[in-house]
């Protein structure tokens, strides 16, 4: 069981280092959030090694007990591998939400917000086109 333990929780790491390599594609992917959000994800894995790892006896169980054990390791193990895949999808919707909002910061600008109080429909259509597209110029 220590071994399906260990395999899923390498998975897990390897699950994170993909949603992060897609994420930091770019250079101005690095910022304080996305790095805290890395130490959090490496943390919780880490936690979660020691508190599996270092709670294990070192002596052998009875047949009762290591049934016990082994019903009680399926349990975990789903949880374990639920958690750890949404830890990842959190990392990917917690960079996605952060560029999200400074888009709509910067379409938000008070220049835009002039042209849409003046009607002005063309004028307003490049100026939310051109924000856009330096924005993605910035990103890409």
């Amino acid at each position: 069981m220590s071994l399906l333990t260990l395999i899923i929780l390498g998975e897990g790491v390897m699950t994170i280092v993909q949603k992060l390599a897609w994420i930091i594609q770019n250079e101005n992917a690095w910022d304080g959030p996305t790095i805290g959000t890395i130490v959090a994800a490496t943390s919780i894995i880490y936690i979660f090694y020691m508190l599996y790892f270092d709670a294990l006896p070192d002596y052998h169980f009875g047949s009762i007990r290591q049934q016990f054990w082994a019903f009680l390791h399926f349990s975990f193990h789903l949880f374990l591998v639920l958690f750890l895949e949404e830890m990842a999808q959190f990392v990917t919707w917690f960079k996605m939400n952060e560029v999200a909002n400074a888009l709509i910061s910067q379409i938000s600008s008070p220049k835009i917000v002039d042209l849409a109080d003046s009607n002005n429909g063309p004028g307003l259509a490049s100026a939310i086109n051109s924000t856009i597209s330096q924005f993605f110029a910035t990103i890409y």
